[in-house]
């Protein structure tokens, strides 16, 4: 992040379609913050809950986020295959996709931003978009029609 931050180029190469500030946190080198805060919440739940593995879980889900969104936009907007023309430099990498419940499909992502659906090819595995269904089924959600 350091070197996102001071714009050098072998680090913002991969990431350089991507038009958004970093973060205040980051450039005032309050970094750890967030895992404080998380960290304070996860051992509230686990005092209100009496159950540890509740705040484990909390914690572990909230800081999977940032690590996600690393293989997400490192490496599926620089290594992969492009189903659609964009004009951009987004890309569908099979393994960040199986790791992280399909948001590795990004070159479909960036193609159809509205949908839930982040798969279009027969082989494109979807955890996330099936988890979506499911909760469709189990009337948790209205999943909307979208081009695909």
């Amino acid at each position: 992040l350091v070197y996102l931050n001071r714009n050098q180029e072998e680090y913002s190469s991969s990431v350089k379609d991507l038009d958004f500030p970093i973060h205040w946190l980051n450039r005032k080198g309050l970094w750890w913050l967030p895992y404080v805060v998380q960290a304070t919440i996860a051992v509230a739940l686990v005092l209100v809950t009496h159950a540890w593995i509740v705040g484990v879980a909390y914690y572990l889900g909230m800081m999977s986020h940032p690590v996600q969104g690393w293989l997400v936009n490192s490496f599926a907007h620089k290594y992969g295959y492009k189903n659609f023309d964009n004009g951009d430099e987004s890309r569908n990498n099979t393994i960040v996709a199986w790791l992280v419940m399909g948001e590795g499909y990004q070159n479909n992502h960036h193609a159809n931003p509205g949908s839930a659906r982040f798969s279009v090819r027969w082989f494109e595995w979807d955890g996330g978009y099936l988890m979506c269904r499911i909760a469709s089924y189990a009337r948790m959600l209205d999943l909307r029609k979208t081009a695909h």
